[in-house]
C-alpha cells in the first residue's frame, strides 16, 4: 500500500479531499457490485427453488412408485389365521383360497459323529493341512430355492481352531450355519427348501470332504439333504415353495400349519401325473401324430398375413416373395425363406406328396418338426413344391433382406412417410443422407442404417415401391404396409416355430447343433462323444461324478430292476427313472458302453480338461457372432483383439484369465464361423440339460408325494383357508391429502417469486453503506433488494403452467372411464388463477371413488406411461408417452423439464461459471469490476499528482515569499 502524505505546503487535508472525490469516481464500480451481488442472489433464488422441486420429485417417487403399497395400502383378512396369514401390495386383487398345506418347508440339517476335540482344537491336530493352507468349497440351497451358481471358497490353515473354523463357515457367501458343540458338528442350510437330484449343503472337493470328515461327517460331500419344500393347493392348483413365506399374486403369504394333507397330496400327485409327459416331451419331442394340426397352431395367423399380403402393391410383394410361388401358400413360403440354400437343395426334387420320402429326409438337416411341418401342407402346396425345380435355387434371391426387415420395423408410421418422401429422388447413398439430414426425422444411426442399404438391393427395392406408388402420401402409405407386413410375417414365422419345436425337442435340436460342427468344433465337447447313444443319454453321462459313473460300470441297463438296485444315495428315484425313460436301442448300446474301460476313459475324459469348462462355456455364450470372428484363433493374442476395438477391458480380462486347457482347445477351432457353432450347441446342450432335470424333478417328486399318501398322514381336516385384501381407504386419503398440501407448498413457493413486487430503490448495499447501518437495518434493506430477482421469470411461469396441464386430460388404459381423472375423484385445481394451479379435494367425492375402485384411483397416480421413441436434435430419444402415463409420472416428468431450464439458467453447486447463464454474467462483471479497479486506481494517482505539483508550487512560493521577505528587512 502506497503511503502519502499531502498538505504540509497548503495545510489542505488532501487525503480526506482525494477520498471524497473517489468516492464520486467509484459509483460505476460500486453499481457493479451491486449488479454482481443481485446475480448471485437470483442464482442461489434459482438453486432453492430448484433444491425444492427435487425433494418433491423424491417424495413422490419414494411413496408412489418406489413403495406404491405405502400409497394403495391394504389389509388382509385370514379364515384361519392359524394355518395361514399374508400381507398385501399394492399389487394384490381378488382372493387367495388355500385349500390344504400338506408339508411345510424345512431347512436341511445334520449332526456328525462324535469326536474326541473342543472349539479350541487346532485343525493341524485332526488331519494334515499345507503350509499355505486348504481351501474347501462349500455350496448351500440359496433363497430363490437353487444352490449358489459358484462355490464358497474358504480358507482353512492349521493353526485355526474348529470354533475358527466355524466362524469362517457362518459368515461365508455359502447360507450355511455350522455349530460344534460338545464334540460334535452341526450343519444348518440357512434357506429352507428341498433341491432336486443335490443335497441342499455340499461340499464340492476333496481337501473339503477330508474336513468334514475329521469332523465327524460323512465325506460323501453330501452333509445335508433333508430340506423340504412346502407343498400346498391354492385356488385348485397344486404347487410347491421352497420357503413358508413367499410372493404370491401380491399376497406376501405365510404356511403356519398343515391341514387337508391327503387331499392336497391328491392334489399335487394329480398335477405331476400331467407333468410328467410333458416333461419327457420337451426332451424327446412331441408324440407322432400331432397332438394337433397346423391349422389349430396356426390360429388363423396364416389366414391373416395372407390378407396383409394380398394388400400390398405389386412392387412391395416382390420385397418379400418371389413370384415363381406365387400358388404357394404364405406359410409354406414363410418357412421355405428361412432355409439356407444347402436345405433349400435337398428339397429340389423331392415327391412332397410321399410322406416316407420326407421322413428320409437327412435327420442332421431336418428335425422331426420340420418333417412334421412339411407333411402338415396342404394338398396344394405338396402337388405346386413338387413340381418346382430351379425355383428352389432362388426362392432367397432379390428379396429384402432380414437387416432391412429389422429396421423398417423400428420406424414409426410418420418416419416410414418422410421415408417415402426423401428417397423418391435419392438415388444414390450421398442424396439419401443428405436427404434424411434435412429432414431431422431420423437419428444418426437410422440414418446411416438406411444409407448402408445402397450397398446392396433392398434400396432399389424400396424405391422401386416408392416410384410405383406416385405420390409422397401413397408411397408413404405403401411403407406403412410393408412394416405392417413384417410384423405380421414375423408372427406367422413365429407360429411355424413353435410348432416345429413341438415335435422336435430339446434333444434332437442339441443333437442336430452338435452335427453341425466340425471336427475340431466337436473336440471342445468330447465327453458327450459317444456315438452309439442319444443326445439325452450322452447329456445324462457327461454330468455324472466319478461315484455315480463308478456305479453304472458293468451294469445291465436293458432291465428296469436292474436299475432299480442303483444305490439311492446317488441315484434319486428320478433319475432312475430318466434312465428307464431311455429308447431301447439306448439302453441296448449303454449295457455295451458301461464297461469299465468305457467309464474309465469317461471319467478321464470329465477330470482331465480336455472338454471345455462350464466356465469357458459361459463366456463364450456372452459374446456376439462378430466378437467371436475376431476370437477366432486370437485367444492368447490380446494385442490383436485390442486392435479389433470389439471387446471391453473387462472381457479382454476374462479371455485373459481362462484355462490354458480351455485357450488351447478354443485355439484350435478353425474359424469364427464354428465358435459361433460352438456357442449355438452350448445353448442347446444348456436347454437338454435344464429340459432332463425338470424330468427328474417331476418324477423325485411324483415318488416323494405317493410315498407321503402310502404313509401315516395327520387327521388335519380342515375348511379351506381364503385370504382377502381390502385397501385401507383411509391411508390413501392421508397419502393423498399428503401429497397436494407438499405440492400446494410447492406451487405457493414459486407463485410468489414470479409476483414479488420489484422495490428499485433498494439496491444491494455496498460495504461502506453497511457499515454505517445496524444489523436489523441491513436485514430489512435486503428483505426489499431481494424481492423480485425472479418476477415473471419464464422458466418458472412456462414452468408453472406445465405443471398445471398435467391434471386437465385424463389418464387413457384405464378401465373406468369415470374414474380416469383427478376431476373425477374430487381434486381438482383451485378457482382463482392467481394462486397458480394450487390443488383442492372433495373429500367425500374422494372416498366414494376410493370405495367404487380403490385400484384405479391409485393407478390415477402410480401408472407408468408407455415408452416411444422420438427425434430430437437429430438423435433418438425415448419419451414418456404423456396421455398414458399417471398423475406422479406427469409431475416428475415437468420436474425434470424445469430443473434442466433452471440449470441451464443458474447451474448447481458443482457447477463452473462458464456452464449457466447467470455465471457467464457474473464473469462478465468480475471482468469489468477488475478494469474499472485499475482504472480507479489511475485516476486516484492522477488526483495524488495533481494535487502533489500544487502542493510543489505553494513550497516554492513560501520559499520565495519568505526569500523576499528576508531581503526586505
Amino acid at each position: 500500500m502506497v503511503m502519502r502524505i499531502g498538505g504540509l505546503a497548503s495545510g489542505m487535508d488532501i487525503d480526506s479531499i482525494v477520498e471524497k472525490l473517489m468516492t464520486a469516481e467509484k459509483a460505476p464500480l460500486n453499481k457493479l457490485y451491486q449488479q454482481k451481488q443481485k446475480y448471485e442472489w437470483q442464482r442461489d433464488a434459482f438453486r432453492e427453488i430448484n433444491t425444492k422441486l427435487r425433494t418433491l420429485d423424491t417424495y413422490m417417487f419414494d411413496t408412489f412408485k418406489l413403495s406404491s403399497g405405502g400409497f394403495n395400502s391394504k389389509t388382509v383378512t385370514s379364515s384361519n389365521s392359524n394355518f395361514v396369514t399374508a400381507t398385501a401390495n399394492a399389487s394384490a386383487a381378488g382372493n387367495l383360497s388355500f385349500d390344504g398345506v400338506a408339508q411345510l418347508a424345512k431347512n436341511a440339517s445334520n449332526i456328525g459323529n462324535q469326536i474326541s476335540a473342543t472349539g479350541s482344537t487346532r485343525i493341524g491336530n485332526l488331519i494334515s493341512v499345507p503350509g499355505e493352507g486348504m481351501t474347501i468349497k462349500l455350496n448351500a440351497i440359496q433363497a430363490d430355492g437353487k444352490m449358489l451358481k459358484e462355490d464358497a471358497a474358504i480358507t482353512i490353515k492349521a493353526d485355526d481352531t474348529i470354533d475358527s473354523v466355524m466362524a469362517k463357515i457362518n459368515t461365508s457367501t455359502a447360507g450355511v450355519t455350522a455349530l460344534f458343540e460338545n464334540g460334535r458338528l452341526a450343519i444348518t442350510a440357512k434357506n429352507s427348501g428341498n433341491v432336486q437330484g443335490s443335497a441342499e449343503v455340499v461340499v464340492n472337493n476333496q481337501e473339503g470332504k477330508d474336513l468334514f470328515n475329521a469332523l465327524g461327517l460323512t465325506n460323501s460331500g453330501d452333509l445335508a439333504s433333508n430340506g423340504t419344500n412346502a407343498i400346498f393347493t391354492v385356488n385348485g392348483i397344486a404347487t410347491e415353495r421352497s420357503t413358508n413365506t413367499f410372493l404370491l399374486s401380491g399376497y406376501t403369504v405365510t404356511l403356519k400349519s398343515t391341514f387337508n394333507s391327503q387331499a392336497t397330496l391328491e392334489a399335487q400327485k394329480q398335477s405331476l401325473l400331467q407333468k410328467v409327459p410333458f416333461a419327457l416331451d420337451l426332451i424327446k419331442g412331441a408324440t407322432v401324430p400331432a397332438p394337433t394340426s397346423w391349422a389349430q397352431e396356426s390360429n388363423g395367423v396364416a389366414d391373416y398375413t395372407k390378407s396383409v399380403f394380398d394388400s400390398l402393391s405389386a412392387k412391395n410383394k416382390e420385397l418379400f416373395k418371389n413370384s415363381t410361388f406365387g400358388n404357394v401358400s404364405i406359410e409354406a413360403k414363410t418357412y421355405l425363406a428361412s432355409l439356407d440354400s444347402t436345405k433349400l437343395g435337398v428339397l429340389k426334387g423331392l415327391n412332397f406328396n410321399d410322406n416316407a420320402a420326407i421322413d428320409a429326409l437327412s435327420s442332421s438337416s431336418f428335425s422331426t418338426g420340420e418333417k412334421e411341418f412339411l407333411k402338415s401342407l396342404s394338398g396344394t402346396d405338396k402337388t405346386e413344391l413338387t413340381t418346382f425345380d430351379a425355383q428352389f435355387d432362388t426362392v432367397n434371391t432379390g428379396l429384402l433382406s432380414r437387416n432391412a426387415k429389422n429396421l423398417l420395423s423400428t420406424f414409426s408410421d410418420d418416419q416410414l412417410k418422410e421415408l417415402a418422401k426423401r428417397l423418391k429422388n435419392a438415388d444414390t447413398s450421398v442424396k439419401a443422407k443428405t436427404e434424411l439430414d434435412a429432414s431431422g426425422k431420423f437419428s444418426e444411426d437410422q440414418v446411416s442404417m438406411i444409407v448402408d442399404l445402397y450397398s446392396t438391393n433392398d434400396a432399389n427395392l424400396l424405391r422401386g415401391v416408392i416410384t410405383e406408388a406416385g405420390s409422397d402420401d401413397v408411397a408413404g402409405a405403401e411403407l406403412i404396409k410393408t412394416k405392417n407386413f413384417i410384423v405380421t410375417e414375423n408372427n406367422l414365422a413365429s407360429n411355424i416355430s413353435n410348432y416345429i419345436k413341438k415335435y422336435t425337442g430339446t434333444a434332437e435340436s442339441a443333437e442336430m447343433a452338435f452335427n453341425s460342427l466340425s471336427d475340431k468344433g466337436k473336440d471342445l465337447f468330447k465327453n458327450i462323444a459317444f456315438n452309439s447313444i442319444s443326445m439325452e443319454a450322452k447329456m445324462y453321462l457327461a454330468g455324472l461324478d466319478d461315484a455315480k459313473l463308478n456305479a453304472l460300470k458293468d451294469l445291465d441297463l436293458t432291465q428296469d430292476g436292474t436299475i432299480d438296485t442303483l444305490p439311492s444315495s446317488s441315484f434319486t428315484a428320478g433319475e432312475k427313472e430318466f434312465l428307464k425313460s431311455l429308447s431301447v436301442t439306448d439302453r441296448t448300446n449303454l449295457k455295451n458302453l458301461a464297461t469299465s474301460a468305457n467309464i474309465d476313459t469317461l471319467k478321464t475324459i470329465n477330470d482331465s480338461g480336455v472338454t471345455l469348462s462350464q466356465n469357458a462355456k459361459n463366456l463364450l455364450s456372452s459374446f456376439s457372432g462378430e466378437q467371436l470372428n475376431a476370437l477366432a484363433k486370437n485367444f492368447t493374442n490380446r494385442t490383436a483383439l485390442e486392435g479389433s476395438k470389439k471387446f471391453t477391458t473387462a472381457q479382454l480380462d476374462a479371455i485373459a484369465a481362462l484355462d490354458p486347457a480351455d485357450v488351447s482347445l478354443l485355439n484350435n477351432v478353425e474359424n469364427g464361423l464354428e465358435l459361433n457353432k460352438a456357442k449355438n450347441f452350448i445353448a442347446y446342450e444348456s436347454n437338454l440339460k435344464s429340459s432332463i432335470q425338470d424330468y427328474i424333478k417331476v418324477k423325485n417328486d411324483l415318488v416323494e408325494v405317493e410315498t407321503k399318501l402310502g404313509g401315516t398322514l395327520p387327521v388335519d381336516s380342515s375348511s379351506t383357508v381364503q385370504l382377502t385384501a381390502t385397501t385401507d381407504s383411509n391411508a390413501m386419503v392421508e397419502k393423498i391429502t399428503e401429497f397436494v398440501t407438499k405440492y400446494n407448498e410447492l406451487i405457493a413457493e414459486i407463485n410468489t417469486k414470479v409476483k414479488e413486487p420489484v422495490f428499485r430503490s433498494y439496491a444491494p448495499l455496498t460495504d461502506e453503506q453497511k457499515a454505517e447501518l445496524e444489523e436489523e437495518e441491513i436485514k430489512k434493506w435486503e428483505e426489499k433488494s431481494k424481492s423480485g430477482l425472479l418476477r415473471s421469470d419464464s422458466v418458472l411461469t412456462k414452468g408453472l403452467s406445465s405443471l398445471r396441464s398435467n391434471f386437465m386430460a385424463s389418464v387413457s388404459g384405464l378401465g373406468d372411464s369415470t374414474i380416469d381423472a383427478l376431476a373425477e375423484i374430487g381434486i381438482t385445481t383451485t378457482k382463482n388463477y392467481n394462486d397458480g394451479g394450487q390443488l383442492v379435494i372433495d373429500g367425500e367425492k374422494l372416498r366414494a371413488a376410493i370405495t367404487k375402485n380403490a385400484d384405479q384411483v391409485a393407478s390415477i397416480f402410480t401408472k407408468a406411461g408407455e415408452k416411444k421413441e422420438v427425434i430430437e436434435d437429430g438423435k433418438s430419444v425415448t419419451k414418456m408417452d404423456h396421455a398414458t402415463s399417471g398423475i406422479i409420472d406427469r409431475i416428475r416428468d415437468s420436474i425434470a423439464s424445469i430443473r434442466k431450464n433452471i440449470e441451464v439458467k443458474a447451474g448447481r453447486e458443482t457447477s463452473t461459471m462458464d456452464s449457466y447463464t447467470i455465471g457467464k454474467n457474473m464473469k462478465y462483471v468480475d471482468n469489468r469490476i477488475e478494469t474499472w479497479k485499475d482504472k480507479l486506481k489511475n485516476i486516484e494517482d492522477r488526483y495524488w499528482k495533481q494535487y502533489s505539483a500544487m502542493e510543489t508550487a505553494i513550497n516554492k512560493a513560501n520559499q520565495q515569499s519568505a526569500l523576499f521577505m528576508q531581503q526586505l528587512s
